[in-house]
């Protein structure tokens, strides 16, 4: 929260959540949409303004960690932040991978 106070060039920031392969798909889509949430909740209770950020969950579908084991599962579940805009324009960032092209927003969508 403190770095996007003290940063009002960063405009927009999507807040991801993900998750480790254990759970059905749903589950863990669920999961993270809700991790993410939260975490927006946090950063506005702590003086970020709402428009500035978005949650979004992807589920299992990005790994960072391949592995079927708790060292990869700990890595794979976490929060990203991306910077989407910036006071000069879109930054052009990858919002996520191909495995989860379909829950990105349409506005997103045509980025790499």
């Amino acid at each position: 929260a403190a770095t996007l106070r003290g940063n009002p060039q960063i405009v927009f920031v999507q807040v991801q959540g993900h998750a480790d392969e254990r759970g059905d798909d749903d589950h863990n889509l669920q999961l993270t949409r809700d991790r993410s949430a939260s975490v927006v909740r946090a950063l506005v209770e702590r003086g970020v303004e709402r428009q500035r950020v978005q949650p979004a969950g992807y589920g299992e579908r990005c790994p960072v960690a391949r592995g079927h084991n708790e060292a990869a599962w700990s890595q794979n579940r976490r929060v990203v932040f991306l910077i989407l805009r910036t006071n000069s324009g879109p930054t052009n960032v990858r919002v996520a991978c191909d495995n989860a092209r379909d829950l990105i927003p349409d506005e997103y969508n045509d980025r790499e």
